[in-house]
């Protein structure tokens, strides 16, 4: 398969240059910040409909169950990266994808259309009548929100393995501008639906449609495996995903036990809003990272790429860093959290001090993704399971201990379990990526070995 990769890239290529590098990447990275900012979009709208406090609360029990099943669909695209060779592995993939898939929604909808959707948010969220009622109302149509985003995710890793990223983010205007258009219009023509769903799930739709017709209109065509080439098997790819789709589901468990202690702090309402905040704007401004792992899976060849790739990461995760330093400064911080995003002056404070510890969350991001990278690269995805893991129990054990310690320390105490977190999948991946034997041939001379 490595060998297949290979040959399938031409020889004018075995230098990445910084602007090569740019030109794959800035359309990814400018799509992971449109993602951000289109996950305010929904919220937005609910909050201008009726009965807004119970509609906001709903969906984010919704969003919060919804997304620990879409969230699973995420690996579709690095298994699709990670196997998509030619016209029979394709096919593979996505047959096997949809495999997934149906177990993946068969489950959504049990817990959404029997009786288990009472007890989920009765005795298991808590909620009241009122806002449960809603919830189950969002989690019936955002059923389709798996399917729709596995479809996405399968359709993006042909544009991205065609090298046409552009396409990507074309794809993603397109989801921002009809989550946008959605949300002006929605809250007055349907103010007590599920507004904050539909949003959701119809702006991935477009996403998905648009990635579609350029995978199979302005993507050049797969060729056709020959013989000597080894075609995967759905246990293959099986072996693959289910690790990635163990990882990704630690993000928004360890979440849920962040929101859980910081609502026992001293003023536990300034200190979540300003988290809340703090995320929010350190989010936008760090995405530019969240795509990382695709160029080193398209680009990384040898010892040469390998330190080309990692080092154009880190520039990048530091032009962000500084990004949020910045806005951790009294003048900036207050003009951005305050004038912009309107933030009141006490919640405004409080997100800068979190801000001050989240700026390096970037460089973080950036060299965990690329030895995440690294590591689908050579298909040991089990090791990409454990590094996410040690990064959720970090996080989880850190701010739990933090905010026993320190009931006042305010939000400051959730940025840095995150970065806490961080570090600890740091330290692992790269010691991982520097022990397995796969990975020797990015880490030493065998160039120079073979010339003497």
């Amino acid at each position: 398969m490595d060998k297949c990769r290979s040959n399938s890239i031409s020889q004018d290529e075995a230098h990445v240059t910084l602007a090569q590098y740019l030109k794959f990447y800035v359309p990814l990275a400018a799509t992971g910040v449109m993602l951000m900012m289109n996950h305010t979009t929904a919220s937005s709208a609910v909050a201008r409909a009726a009965d807004p406090a119970i509609g906001l609360s709903a969906y984010a029990s919704a969003f919060a169950v919804g997304n620990l099943f879409e969230i699973m669909c995420f690996g579709m695209q690095r298994m699709g990266l990670t196997f998509i060779r030619g016209t029979k592995s394709m096919k593979v993939v996505f047959a096997t994808a949809f495999k997934i898939l149906a177990v993946i929604t068969g489950t959504m909808a049990i817990l959404s259309w029997t009786p288990l959707a009472d007890f989920l948010t009765g005795r298991i969220l808590g909620l009241t009548p009122e806002v449960a009622e809603k919830t189950i109302y969002s989690l019936r149509l955002m059923i389709l929100w798996p399917a729709v985003s596995a479809i996405r995710s399968l359709f993006q890793s042909r544009v991205v393995v065609g090298k046409k990223t552009g396409w990507v983010t074309v794809a993603m205007a397109f989801r921002l501008g009809a989550s946008l258009t959605a949300a002006v219009f929605l809250p007055k023509i349907w103010p007590y639906g599920p507004v904050g769903a539909v949003i959701l799930v119809g702006g991935l739709a477009a996403e998905m449609l648009v990635s579609g017709i350029a995978a199979w209109r302005f993507v050049p065509p797969l060729p056709e495996e020959g013989p000597e080439q080894t075609i995967p098997t759905g246990m293959d790819i099986l072996r693959f995903f289910v690790p990635l789709a163990l990882a990704q589901m630690a993000t928004p468990l360890v979440r849920s036990v962040m929101i859980g202690s910081l609502a026992r702090t001293v003023n536990s309402e300034l200190t979540l809003s300003g988290y809340q905040m703090a995320t929010s704007l350190s989010g936008i401004l760090s995405a530019v990272t969240i795509h990382m792992y695709q160029p080193v899976m398209v680009m990384v060849r040898d010892r040469r790429t390998f330190r080309e790739i990692r080092k154009y990461s880190w520039i990048v995760g530091g032009v962000a860093c500084v990004a949020i330093l910045l806005c951790s400064l009294p003048g900036i911080g207050t003009l951005v959290l305050g004038g912009i995003m309107g933030a009141p002056p006490d919640i405004a404070a409080s997100a800068m001090t979190a801000l001050g510890v989240l700026a390096i969350s970037p460089m973080l991001n950036a060299t965990n993704e690329f030895n995440s990278g690294i590591l689908m690269l050579k298909k040991r995805t089990v090791w990409v399971t454990a590094c996410k893991i040690t990064n959720a129990t970090v996080c989880a054990l850190s701010i739990v201990v933090l905010t026993r310690l320190f009931p006042s320390g305010g939000a400051m105490l959730a940025a840095l379990a995150s970065m806490l977190g961080g570090t600890g999948e740091a330290v692992l991946s790269y010691a991982t990526v520097k022990r397995l034997p796969e990975c020797r041939e990015y880490l030493e001379e065998r160039h120079a070995a073979a010339a003497g």
